[in-house]
């Protein structure tokens, strides 16, 4: 649970400056229907993952484990499609939207 804890906090600390909804902006959703969050909170909490140390992209559903910590996780299948659906052009608008949090005051 600590370490769930500690991602909890990150995870927080990314909202709070508004960096998923910034990442969600850049990176809008290919789904038809309506997705239950933005793909930039699916990009932070992937981040909360892999400075877990994350050895396989199925490592994202152990956040599933931690439902009072974080909202019901995404599966490696939507990692998956995420990843692959990002190319040149929304890489360049993901940095950039990063770049755009780093200069808020």
């Amino acid at each position: 649970m600590a370490s769930g804890a500690g991602l909890c906090v990150l995870g927080g600390s990314a909202d709070r400056v508004g960096l998923a909804e910034s990442l969600s902006a850049a990176l809008p959703s290919t789904v038809v229907r309506v997705p239950v969050y933005g793909r930039g909170v699916f990009l932070t909490r992937l981040h909360s993952v892999l400075t877990r140390s994350a050895e396989a992209r199925c490592d994202i559903e152990h956040l599933r484990g931690e439902v009072g910590l974080f909202a019901p996780a995404e599966s490696d299948s939507t990692l998956w499609r995420v990843l692959t659906g990002i190319d040149e052009v929304m890489l360049a608008e993901l940095c950039h939207a990063v770049r755009r949090v780093r200069e808020r005051p």
